[in-house]
């Protein structure tokens, strides 16, 4: 089960940190008219699903809780930061909020992600006691 958990992790964290990536560097940015709190939210939103996702990599029963929250904590934060000091070479500008919004995201996922997959884990484990 820890295999395809890291497997599942690794593909999606893929994925979604590339559409990050290409959101967050291109010019045009989809809007629903709500302005900055869209821009917040949805900075908040896209880091969960890479914070979600990152801990699903670093999944091991022998890894302690902390460090599966720590890494994608960390991970994701140096991802919206790089993202945040390129940005203005794109046309877009930098903002601290958003940096913290996705560091915020990011543990937020984490910990979800850890709940989730504890629960994964131990419900598929067969009752081996008798």
């Amino acid at each position: 089960m820890r295999k395809l958990i890291n497997t599942i992790g690794l593909v999606m964290s893929s994925v979604v940190t590339v559409l990050v990536i290409v959101l967050s560097l291109s010019k045009t940015v989809p809007s629903t008219g709500l302005g900055q709190v869209n821009d917040k939210l949805g900075h908040f939103l896209a880091y969960i699903a890479v914070g979600f996702f990152l801990q699903m990599c670093f999944f091991s029963s022998a890894r302690p809780l902390w460090v599966r929250i720590l890494l994608p904590l960390v991970l994701g934060s140096a991802l919206g930061a790089a993202i945040e000091l390129v940005q203005p070479f794109t046309g877009r500008s930098r903002e601290w909020l958003d940096f913290v919004m996705d560091a915020s995201g990011a543990l937020l996922g984490a910990l979800i992600s850890s709940v989730f997959v504890n629960l994964l884990a131990t419900r598929s484990v067969p009752d081996t006691k008798k």
